[in-house]
């Protein structure tokens, strides 16, 4: 257990489950060792196979109150929002005082989930329905703009994946201070299949702008399948107790992209293009293995 977890903290992370995998093996019944397991799936971004352990473990420790609130991030990140919501509200059953839950719970799974929905959702449904029959018209307000990069795979190591490397900078077309809500996308693979996928911006994604300011991030998507256009756009929530509800929020959408003529670049240039140029790194997603896309 002692080398599993000092595996996690230095980021071996294949290691580290493994090292738990004969923990299990040894003793069944330690439930620790399938929350740690969980653990490290789900730094992974291994959601489901979190889940599958987070379920084990409370079959032998039904008050573990941890394996509960990461168990609800998991099922957060699948897209299963009400059993996100049971399992935090049943972390909190178990321990009302416990850091983590409280914030989690009224954060996703209450008011942000809730303006993504009616703020959002719409667009969303209208974009996926224009983007299968053809490239939809969009709404650009501001100066943001964004731009995407190739990056080169072994196609020997890594057959059919393909891997893209994104930045943005929001500046949204508002003269009033912001702060962000939510940020959504949208894939179509050469295959034609049309992917997308919204993710809240709270807590260390989230950020807020005076008018005239200038956010620049980063990141890296893996897919397993050839992109050939992108969509995307960020939801902001204007300050001001005075506006109407239909003032409060402005939708940046930004210009569609198409990887398929996108330069070509190696994964070490991305610091250079990204980080180095001013752009914050937020990580990697890998739609391949947690979405199947």
């Amino acid at each position: 257990m002692s080398l599993g977890v000092r595996l996690m903290d230095e980021g071996e992370l294949e290691q580290a489950v493994d090292v738990f995998t004969r923990v299990i093996a040894r003793a069944p019944s330690f439930a620790e060792a399938w929350h740690k397991r969980s653990i490290a799936h789900f730094a992974q971004q291994k959601y489901r196979e979190a889940v599958e352990d987070c379920e084990e473990a409370l079959a032998l420790r039904p008050l573990h109150y941890w394996c509960l609130t990461g168990m609800g991030t998991c099922h957060y990140e699948l897209g299963e929002k009400q059993k996100a919501k049971d399992c935090w509200k049943a972390a909190l059953q178990v321990c009302p005082s416990m850091p983590g839950a409280p914030g989690k719970l009224r954060r996703n799974g209450g008011e942000v989930n809730e303006k993504m929905d009616l703020q959002l959702g719409p667009r969303m449904d209208w974009l996926i329905s224009s983007f299968q029959d053809g490239d939809p018209q969009l709404q650009p307000a501001g100066s943001s703009h964004w731009d995407v990069h190739r990056i080169r795979m072994d196609q020997e190591k890594f057959p059919n994946v393909w891997a893209y490397f994104f930045r943005l900078s929001l500046r949204p077309g508002v003269r009033r201070h912001v702060k962000s809500v939510a940020r959504f996308y949208l894939l179509k693979g050469s295959d034609g299949k049309v992917f997308p996928f919204t993710r809240p911006t709270i807590g260390s994604a989230g950020f807020s702008l005076k008018p005239g300011e200038e956010y620049k991030f980063c990141w890296c998507l893996v897919v397993g399948r050839e992109i050939q256009r992108v969509l995307a756009g960020q939801l902001f929530e204007a300050d001001g107790a005075e506006l109407e509800e239909a003032e409060s929020f402005h939708r940046e959408e930004l210009p569609m992209l198409f990887p398929t003529g996108a330069p070509e670049i190696e994964l070490a240039d991305a610091e250079a293009l990204g980080p180095g140029d001013g752009y914050a790194f937020t990580g990697h997603l890998d739609l391949f293995n947690i979405a199947g896309f």
